[in-house]
C-alpha cells in the first residue's frame, strides 16, 4: 500500500522500531524526505489543505513535512491525500528551474 500511494512522488526514509510479524518486517514510524514538500507544492496544495484531505491536524502534517517521524498510518494518510491531487504541470516546471536561471532585477529581486 505504501508503494502504491507514494511511489511516484514520495520517499519514505529512515525507518525506526521494527516489529516482526509472520515473517514480515514492518516499520512503526517513518520520516518523509524533502520530496514531500515538493510533491505538495507541485499540486498547489497548502499544508492546511493536506491536513483537511487526510483528516489530520495541520501541526501533524507540518511535522511530517519537516522530516519528523510519524506513525505509518499517518504517513499513509498524508501520502494518499497528496497523491490523489493532480500535479499542476506549470508548477512542476517552475519548481524544476534552478534559482540561478530565474530572471532577476538589478537588486536581485524577481523581475
Amino acid at each position: 500500500m505504501v508503494a502504491i500511494a507514494t511511489r511516484a512522488t514520495l520517499k519514505l526514509t529512515r525507518l525506526l522500531r521494527f516489529t516482526t510479524t509472520g515473517g514480515f518486517v514492518m516499520a512503526n514510524r517513518v520520516a518523509f524526505s524533502a520530496e514531500l514538500l515538493r510533491a505538495i507544492r507541485i499540486r498547489g496544495l497548502t499544508l492546511q489543505e493536506v491536513a483537511q484531505k487526510s483528516g489530520l491536524s495541520a501541526a501533524t502534517v507540518g511535522s511530517a513535512v519537516a522530516g519528523k517521524k510519524v506513525n505509518m498510518s499517518t504517513a499513509l494518510r498524508i501520502g494518499k491525500a497528496v497523491h490523489e491531487t493532480k500535479v499542476i504541470p506549470e508548477l512542476e516546471q517552475w519548481l524544476d528551474v534552478p534559482p540561478s536561471l530565474l530572471v532577476t532585477g538589478p537588486n536581485g529581486t524577481p523581475a
